[in-house]
């Protein structure tokens, strides 16, 4: 509702509208090539960790920390939320507050008296410049462990809004932290650095002096094995490692330390916890695995649990039920009563790590990919497929989810969403993004990228896949253009011509004409030498390219032989780009991440507008409506605008509805 200014009939009302989106295609003489600014944030993400105190509980989405009632614990309900100012990495309740390892935001803690308003209320800092990133927090008595890269930090929380810093046992070189468990006034800690295959055991007993008391090294057969997660019970420790064995350690006497079986089939577990005489371990990959531990000192493995990308994992006293937090997004329920046939209880919708988006009006397509462990490369592997609901940038809903898709991207045209998956290529009716439909499908595998036009797509696939998509219910796939050395990469596709980037070491651009997909085939190709491309996008009758360190325009002039036209190099890795009008958005792929805004009025001479430091590293970009949506993997979407847009006739000012 546009209020006061609500001039005009409805007639002149779209008129206007559509003048003006005439404009934003062409000239854009409206929108002013100046930086946009954040307009909204909604920090939703993989869950890493969940805990329960009595009837209320919390777990991590992104970097958002929601609390939940569990009176019920079947059926949780969700009370309350508050954004962290980084990624909710790990969190654990002492009654009326919970601490949250937020990552570089470090110990945070909240006050929870009331759980639908959680109020930040304390925070402590941890580590030095160059490693304080906060991975978990244990709570015993009066002290809160914190593991991340600096090691394991000491806090007395006697007061908990004012938590005071004791000693840190340090751990320095290249290393992720991997497990942390507490039994009585020791510790014991491992590092997966895939070169270090030891464990430490610590004693606190003096808070203000950590000691050491040992160095334990996994080794069996002779071979090292490298700890990915680890939990104290009683007399015993459970290590997994990175590929196949859980070991138990006795360690009744931590001073001498006895590795006293090995259980094939445990190994890869990043997260375990013991219920009754039940070990229950999240795997890397993804599944929850179960082994009996009656015979404490010789673990027997029971079953998995498929259907869940577990994380964090917190049994529920007096009851079967373990709280999962899950890597793609959300929180679970499962039913242990009998450890032989867990059952998946309850999911809590959410959103994992973003890996594609394409966004139209009020409505956005997500690739969501499950989250691997805290600081592993790749930090992620696509899973789901959703639908998401834009109310406001800052407002976002998950509608729908067809899981283990398995897509690598996605594209969108009209009321269908295109997805090569590793069950072959999707047609998904969206026409109602509540209830997502699959209605099409092709038996090929795979693929890098995708661009959809019409009846005609390209799917880059190691070939150049071309599909005649004039019945959405049977895509057919057609022929191959190929022209270009290595794998095809990347795809863009408009009109009857697709521009492909094909290369491994040494890197081609070449042009296809697909006005028959049966039979597509090359007209030109460009040698890229070793500038491998990162996305291509075609822009006012230009093609734009970005590689590891410019972007390149190509005039489309003769779209059968683009020629190169203008360049400007850039900082950091220049990777997706979406363009509104004359201005083209290029995210930064460095660890960082940035979004770069350029002038492309001239596309034979772009120029560089400014640079926007962005929440974490970019994995997505898309466009509409006069509103930027740049996705990450840990915490959602930061959507950018032009608040202070103005209309050519101040018939509205912008704001962050102003594309409704």
């Amino acid at each position: 509702m546009i209020g006061a200014k609500m001039k005009y009939s409805c007639i002149t009302t779209v008129a206007v509208l559509l003048s003006f989106l005439v404009g934003l295609t062409a000239s854009h003489a409206a929108l002013p090539t100046t930086c946009p600014v954040e307009v909204g944030r909604w920090a939703h993400g993989p869950s890493l960790t969940v805990s329960a105190d009595g009837t209320l509980g919390v777990y991590g989405s992104g970097a958002v920390l929601r609390t939940v009632d569990l009176s019920s614990p079947a059926s949780p309900v969700i009370l309350g939320e508050i954004t962290m100012p980084d990624v909710v990495y790990g969190a654990e309740l002492d009654g009326r507050y919970a601490l949250v390892a937020a990552g570089e935001a470090d110990l945070r803690v909240i006050d929870l008296i009331d759980p639908s308003n959680p109020v930040e209320v304390g925070s402590a800092s941890y580590g030095t410049q160059n490693d304080h990133i906060a991975v978990d927090v244990i709570l015993h008595g009066d002290l809160a462990f914190v593991l991340g890269k600096a090691g394991v930090t000491l806090y007395d929380i006697s007061q908990p809004t004012s938590p005071i810093e004791r000693d840190t046992y340090p751990y320095s070189g290249y290393h992720n932290p991997a497990g942390l468990s507490v039994n009585g006034n020791r510790f014991v800690v491992c590092f997966d650095d895939l070169l270090s295959s030891t464990i430490y055991f610590v004693d606190f007993s003096d808070p203000e002096s950590l000691q050491e008391i040992r160095a334990f090294t996994l080794v069996f057969g002779g071979q090292h094995y490298n700890p990915t997660g680890l939990v104290w019970h009683g007399d015993y420790v459970y290590v997994s490692e990175h590929n196949d064995v859980l070991f138990t350690i006795d360690a009744s006497d931590p001073a001498n330390p006895q590795e006293v079986s090995v259980e094939f089939g445990g190994g890869g577990l990043i997260e375990m916890v013991v219920a009754g005489d039940t070990l229950v371990g999240s795997h890397r990959l993804g599944s929850m695995v179960v082994f009996d531990i009656s015979v404490p000192d010789r673990p027997d493995y029971i079953t998995w649990l498929s259907g869940v990308v577990a994380g964090e994992l917190w049994p529920i006293p007096s009851s079967s039920y373990i709280l999962v937090s899950e890597r793609r997004g959300g929180l679970d329920v499962v039913d242990l009563s009998t450890p032989a046939t867990p059952s998946l209880t309850t999911h809590v919708e959410g959103i994992g790590a973003v890996e594609d988006l394409v966004v139209t009006g009020s409505f956005g397509m997500v690739v969501s990919g499950a989250l691997r462990p805290p600081l592993y490369w790749p930090p992620s592997f696509p899973l789901d497929i959703a639908s998401i609901r834009l109310d406001r940038p800052s407002s976002i809903t998950v509608l729908d989810k067809l899981f283990d898709m398995r897509a690598d991207v996605i594209d969108v045209s009209a009321d269908h969403a295109f997805a090569p998956t590793t069950d072959g290529f999707k047609v998904i009716d969206i026409s109602d993004p509540v209830n997502l439909a699959t209605v099409g499908s092709s038996p090929e595998t795979g693929g890098y990228d995708l661009s959809i036009s019409g009846d005609v797509g390209i799917l880059a696939r190691g070939a150049a896949q071309a599909y005649d998509l004039t019945v959405l219910t049977a895509p057919a796939a057609g022929g191959v253009c190929d022209g270009g050395s290595g794998s095809a990469r990347l795809a863009e596709l408009t009109g009857q011509y697709a521009y492909v980037a094909f290369g491994n070491s040494s890197y081609d651009l070449v042009s296809c004409d697909v006005s028959n997909p049966a039979a597509p085939f090359a007209t030109s190709t460009i040698d890229l030498y070793s500038n491998q491309p990162s996305d291509l996008l075609v822009v006012k009758n230009h093609l734009v390219m970005t590689n590891e360190s410019q972007v390149r325009t190509f005039d489309l002039a003769d779209p059968t032989t683009p020629s190169a036209d203008g360049s400007l190099s850039l900082t950091g890795n220049p990777d997706h780009m979406a363009a509104l009008g004359n201005i083209l958005f290029v995210t930064d792929d460095s660890y960082d991440g940035n979004l770069m805004v350029i002038d492309i009025g001239d596309l034979s001479n772009p120029s560089l507008i400014c640079t926007i430091p962005t929440f974490e590293r970019p994995t997505a970009l898309s466009q509409s409506g006069g509103l930027i949506y740049v996705g990450f993997t840990h915490s959602g979407l930061q959507v950018f605008g032009y608040p202070d847009l103005v209309f050519a006739d101040d018939f509205e000012r912008g704001d962050t509805r102003h594309w409704e």
